[in-house]
């Protein structure tokens, strides 16, 4: 999928209190469509595939569909966030009503609506986390109450301002890998995805690159939240998504090609990181 082919369609948002009425998000669960958090008060963590996100004002969340999260108040915190559920296409805009996350240990891969690849923006394709991002703080804020007052033409404006959301989430991405560290980082993003196929380390892209292992380390995951363990990891896993979603390769032959080192540890990483094994993900596809 392209960037420029999103049309989204939005299926709920609220303000919602999760000190006080979401209770239930302190337990794991799993989404069938597309999530972002938006602290607006208090502070708090977000948990995505066991990884920690802390939301405080004007921290900004966003995710596919099928990731297992949890969310859980500081002590004594009144913590508030807008949400804001949708898909990126209007495939399914049939499905009007929320559709109700599921328990861990009763999701099913198939319920999902939807899950897509950008070829044109991958940061899309992972968990994206801003830790302070105001300039989309109003728009989520009418979608919200577009959504409430459900008046006529309201997926009209809902389309627009969520429209306007994605693109100024992608223009900070943008803004954040041309500066001079994240032009460094641009690089070395490039360099992972042009040999991810290849047996790769931290030392061998810091030698390529002429820096310390160890700081070039602090800084991409500085500019990115990301080790770089856990990226070259990730996007390998991305990769092997794709091949199991739209190819008959054998997962042993998979995991050759995007160079994991067997099968175990590429069924124990992925369900880590997505929820399920690969071996259900080839059964909802074939």
């Amino acid at each position: 999928m392209k960037f420029n082919d999103i049309y989204p369609f939005v299926r709920f948002a609220a303000r919602q209190n999760f000190s006080r009425e979401i209770l239930f998000l302190r337990t794991n669960i799993v989404s069938f469509d597309h999530r972002i958090f938006y602290c607006i008060k208090g502070k708090g963590t977000l948990y995505i595939d066991n990884r920690e996100f802390p939301l405080e004002p004007y921290s900004f969340v966003l995710w596919q569909s099928g990731h297992t999260y949890k969310a859980i108040p500081e002590e004594g915190e009144d913590f508030v966030v807008m949400t804001c559920n949708f898909d990126y296409t209007n495939k399914n805009s049939h499905i009007v009503t929320p559709i109700v996350p599921s328990s861990e240990q009763k999701f099913k891969i198939d319920a999902i609506l939807e899950k897509v690849e950008f070829d044109d923006f991958e940061a899309f394709n992972d968990i994206i986390y801003i830790k302070f991002l105001p300039q989309v703080n109003e728009l989520l804020a009418s979608i919200v109450d577009i959504y409430k007052d459900n008046l006529n033409h309201s997926q009209i404006k809902l389309r627009s301002a969520l429209l306007q959301v994605l693109i100024l989430t992608a223009s900070y991405i943008n803004d954040l890998l041309s500066n001079s560290y994240g032009a460094i980082i641009s690089d070395v993003i490039k360099y992972i995805q042009q040999n991810y196929k290849k047996k790769i380390s931290n030392t061998q892209i810091a030698e390529s690159f002429s820096y310390h292992p160890n700081y070039l380390s602090n800084l991409f995951q500085k500019e990115t939240g990301y080790s770089l363990y856990n990226y070259i990891t990730r996007y390998r896993l991305s990769k092997a998504y794709g091949l199991l979603m739209n190819t008959n390769m054998p997962i042993n032959r998979i995991c050759d090609e995007v160079n994991l080192p067997n099968c175990h540890y590429f069924s124990r990483v992925f369900k880590k990181y997505y929820g399920t094994s690969p071996q259900k993900i080839r059964k909802s596809t074939h």
